[in-house]
C-alpha cells in the first residue's frame, strides 16, 4: 500500500532555489554517520522509557533531561535564523 502526505510544499518554486548534484551512494555514506552505523541512543533514554507510563511525556521528557537539549537546540535555531536575516539585510 502507497502512503500518500499531502503537502503543500511547492517544488516548482523552490527549485529554482537550490542546487543539486548527482553523487555517488558511497559519498553520501562517508558524509553522515548515520548511514554507516545506528543512531546512538540518548544517555537519558531509559530514565524516559521508565518514567513515561507512569508520570506521562512532560515528566518524562524533564527527568531524562532531554528538555534542557530542546531548549538548548532552539536557542542555538534561533541564534541561526537570526544571523541568516541580518546577512540578508
Amino acid at each position: 500500500m502507497e502512503r500518500v502526505i499531502k503537502t503543500d510544499f511547492d517544488y516548482d518554486r523552490v527549485k529554482k532555489q537550490i542546487e543539486l548534484e548527482k553523487r555517488s551512494i558511497e559519498e553520501a555514506v562517508r558524509g553522515n554517520t548515520q548511514l554507516r552505523e545506528p543512531a546512538k541512543a540518548h544517555d537519558g533514554r531509559l530514565e524516559f522509557l521508565n518514567t513515561y507510563p507512569k508520570k506521562g511525556v512532560v515528566v518524562a521528557i524533564r527527568k531524562s533531561g532531554i528538555s534542557k537539549e530542546i531548549i538548548i537546540y532552539g536557542v542555538k535555531t534561533f541564534i541561526k535564523r537570526v544571523r541568516r536575516y541580518i546577512k540578508k539585510s
